[in-house]
């Protein structure tokens, strides 16, 4: 009998394409993600606060490093792009509350105040994205 399979080794395939379609769709999570845990973590060992968000830094840095983070992601990846602001901060939220274990009576209030911070980043993002349609529909015309 004769072998009907494809070689593999000298063209991609639909699920190598569909491999590299969700790498695609990994890497801004995983961007924004870094941006979010590397952003707390290293504030927080440069102030020498436990909490990145009790030093003048975080605010100061801190918040322009996000807002940069979202513009370039929001413009490389428009579709949804409010996804990239909850994901910086909900990084930061996660490293928080591994650092803060087991010591979290005031967690729900961190939660809260992480959910409110995230929203200028998720209206920016959403902004950018719009701007990006633009651009790209004017282009197209």
């Amino acid at each position: 009998m004769r072998d009907t399979r494809r070689n593999t080794a000298s063209c991609p395939t639909t699920q190598t394409l569909g491999e590299i379609e969700l790498m695609h769709k990994f890497i801004p999570y995983l961007i924004s993600s870094l941006v979010g845990a590397v952003t707390w973590l290293a504030i927080g060992a440069w102030s020498g606060r436990s909490e990145a968000w009790d030093s003048d830094l975080f605010w100061s840095v801190g918040i322009i490093v996000m807002i940069f983070a979202v513009i370039f992601i929001s413009y490389i990846w428009p579709e949804r792009s409010w996804r990239w602001g909850f994901t910086i901060i909900g990084a930061q939220a996660i490293v928080g509350l591994v650092q803060a274990f087991p010591h979290i009576n005031l967690w729900p209030l961190s939660l809260a105040l992480f959910f409110i911070m995230s929203l200028p980043l998720v209206i920016l993002a959403t902004v950018v994205s719009a701007i990006k349609r633009r651009v790209d529909d004017k282009q197209s015309a």
